[in-house]
């Protein structure tokens, strides 16, 4: 895995394989978190206007030339990044690349395909109101994180959709999307042509924005008719995913409710039956994190459910042994390369590495920081769960 700054201050992060499959992805460093003053939903819409037409490619001729080439191609936003990726055969990879450079710098947002996606993002969004988890989430976080850019729902709101404009899209996309705000990761043998074909673009000027993050305290019902379970989400605070403290938190969750031998799954699921999905995860961000429990149950369940939460949480602030510990960084350890045994993982490894880290964290590395976690450190931290910073019930009306 090797990395290069391009003249033009596109980074690109690239690994050779056997494979006759390439994989691009281009990661762009903005999602709803940067949408400022712009209508609520504009990162995603211009996700999905740049697959309605480029300067060389009018929206059939776009999608014909992607047809074309077979595979698979990609995107999805975040509230902090946008990604859009290609897979296909080596012998289509100058087409990919060109597909890919032209959607990412020569969007047109031509008006009558922009009426169309707004359509289609408006059902996506009655979509997410059918999601019942979803939903919860985005309810629970438009309260959570109120005081700070990450409250926004990624797909923006009936209303705030109906209000993007075409000069709104183009004002954004040239605003974000310029190379020193990208990273480019890209698995395959022909690196040299990706550097050729993205040394094209120009250069633009870009300043770096910081987001405050920090959670509202709050305990919350909110009622929805037609639900045949409770949604349940509780929150406790963590940190920034560049925080010494990071690992530490990932040894927790995968413990307390992120694997299948984890707490939750053994005492709700295999011993009680009272959950069927139920976990625990991790959002870090720059400046802070939330540590989520999640699950769904019959209503008349709830209170049991928490309740026994309660004693894992009461048990886990006594700490837990050296044996327990040691179990979870292998089960943690042995996740990491059993994730990265793929190309497309690989490409995702480097992209994501670069975007939080500004520079490519091998595996070697990832082990250390697990293996140098102590009891102490996790025993400190599981203090968290003396207290419950918030919670939120989405209940059958």
């Amino acid at each position: 895995m090797e990395q290069k700054i391009l003249d033009n201050q596109l980074t690109v992060v690239h690994h050779t394989t056997p494979m006759q499959i390439v994989h691009i992805a281009m990661y762009v460093k903005v999602g709803t978190a940067d949408e400022g003053h712009f209508p609520n939903g504009i990162a995603h819409f211009i996700e999905h206007m740049v697959f309605k037409g480029t300067k060389h490619y009018p929206f059939k001729t776009l999608s014909e030339a992607i047809d074309a080439i077979g595979g698979e191609v990609n995107a999805y936003t975040t509230k902090t990044y946008t990604c859009y990726s290609i897979k296909t055969l080596q012998r289509f990879e100058q087409k990919a690349i060109d597909i890919l450079k032209e959607m990412v710098f020569h969007a047109t947002f031509d008006a009558d395909e922009l009426e169309k996606e707004r359509q289609v993002i408006l059902e996506e969004i009655k979509m997410i109101e059918d999601d019942d988890e979803e939903n919860a989430f985005e309810r629970f976080e438009s309260l959570l994180y109120q005081q700070s850019p990450y409250h926004s729902p990624i797909l923006g709101t009936e209303t705030s959709v109906n209000t993007i404009s075409k000069q709104d899209c183009i004002d954004f996309y040239t605003r974000y999307y310029h190379p020193e705000n990208m990273i480019l990761s890209y698995v395959g043998n022909h690196v040299f042509d990706v550097f050729n074909a993205f040394s094209e673009v120009e250069q633009k000027s870009h300043e770096v924005t910081h987001h405050s993050f920090s959670l509202i305290p709050c305990h919350l019902k909110q009622y929805k008719a037609g639900l045949e379970q409770a949604h349940v989400i509780l929150a406790h605070p963590a940190v920034s995913y560049k925080d010494d403290k990071h690992p530490v938190f990932e040894i927790i969750n995968s413990l307390y409710g992120g694997a299948m031998t984890s707490l939750l799954f053994r005492k709700l699921r295999e011993e009680k039956g009272l959950c069927y999905s139920l976990y625990s995860s991790i959002d870090s961000y720059q400046s802070g994190g939330v540590l989520y429990t999640y699950f769904a149950t019959d209503v008349e369940n709830v209170a049991a459910c928490l309740s026994i939460i309660d004693e894992i949480h009461h048990t886990l602030t006594e700490g837990i042994d050296e044996q327990l510990l040691n179990k979870t960084k292998q089960y943690l350890i042995t996740n990491l390369h059993m994730n990265l045994d793929y190309d497309g993982a690989i490409l995702e490894h480097m992209g994501k590495s670069m975007l939080l880290y500004d520079k490519i964290i091998n595996i070697a590395s990832i082990e250390a920081q697990i293996n140098a976690v102590s009891l102490n450190d996790v025993n400190d931290v599981l203090q968290i769960f003396a207290h419950t910073t918030a919670s939120y019930q989405l209940l059958p009306q």
